[in-house]
């Protein structure tokens, strides 16, 4: 049994033998440090997901789990684990196929799933420097390179967005001019931020499997893999709760406590959500403040 934390590579629609091909040198990387787990089956994936504490984060790795028309997540159950992992502390990292993916209407995933207001943009080739505002920092990240990638929109410039254009940015293409990027668009290749109540998600739209590119992965995987180590070195107890979701009963025969859906906390008395009855919340402040994402994977309609 391998001794390094593992990762759990989510991709439904595309296996790990095709990602290979392209972003070979990027799970090479990753191998380094990390055990792998690749998921290709719904009935795994939702099985793991019940695990969070046997995985540091979750690799998106195509876009299954989006939407071709922007009306219905597709594998809602599936959604519904990442999102209570989000809610619970866990780190999603959207890289491989998954920018690729993104349609006009399949980047709702981001909001409905994710909590965050993130849409498509361009696709270009650029160079790009680091922008040390985020939460990432910038030890073992690059400090500027090109890159072919899938934008996003909808992310905050200041400390959202990993890697930003400069005033010398311009279109890199054997076909189009070198344009100055505009970067009044407010688009981003690679983003990384802070979600609910202590979640993470990323997200790296590069195309080609730029070395560079691979490094940032790696970046936020040892970000997710020291989080982990912390919150179980600080609270074991909770924080296993915290990531399980385990519904053992509060404070009886040594099962671990029940923990809120939105802030992670434990409380004598918990509601149990009257929609999905899996998931659990402290206090009638904290089902405000989930319900507006929860109800989109949820299953229970607004009355």
């Amino acid at each position: 049994m391998s001794s390094k934390p593992r990762l759990l590579a989510l991709g439904l629609r595309m296996p790990l033998s095709s990602l290979l091909e392209v972003y070979g040198g990027l799970y090479s990387l990753l191998g380094s440090e990390f055990e792998v787990k690749e998921v290709t089956q719904e009935h795994d994936a939702l099985q793991w997901l019940q695990r969070p504490s046997d995985y540091v984060a979750v690799l998106i790795t195509d876009g299954a789990i989006a939407s071709a028309d922007g009306k219905r997540i597709p594998h809602k159950q599936v959604c519904l684990k990442l999102q209570q992992y989000l809610e619970q502390g866990g780190t999603i990292i959207c890289c491989g196929y998954m920018p690729s993916d993104l349609t006009t209407q399949a980047h709702e995933v981001f909001p409905k799933v994710f909590g965050v207001p993130w849409h498509r943009g361009e696709y270009i080739r650029s160079t790009f420097q680091l922008n040390p505002g985020t939460c990432l920092g910038s030890v073992g990240l690059p400090a500027m390179y090109s890159m072919k990638a899938s934008h996003l929109g909808g992310v905050n410039p200041q400390d959202q967005a990993l890697y930003t254009a400069t005033n010398d940015s311009r279109v890199e293409s054997f076909v189009f001019a070198p344009t100055p990027i505009d970067r009044s668009k407010n688009e981003f290749p690679a983003a990384f931020t802070k979600v609910f109540s202590g979640g993470h998600v990323g997200y790296v739209g590069d195309m080609n499997s730029e070395h560079p590119s691979s490094q940032v992965v790696l970046a936020m995987c040892r970000f997710a893999r020291t989080k982990a180590n912390a919150a179980t070195a600080l609270a074991p107890g909770v924080a296993v709760a915290a990531c399980n979701g385990q519904e053992g009963k509060t404070g009886q025969g040594g099962d671990q406590p029940h923990v809120c859906l939105r802030c992670g906390q434990s409380r004598p008395k918990m509601r149990l959500c009257g929609g999905c009855r899996k998931v659990r919340l402290c206090s009638e402040e904290c089902q405000r403040a989930s319900w507006p994402q929860h109800k989109l994977v949820c299953g229970k309609q607004d009355s």
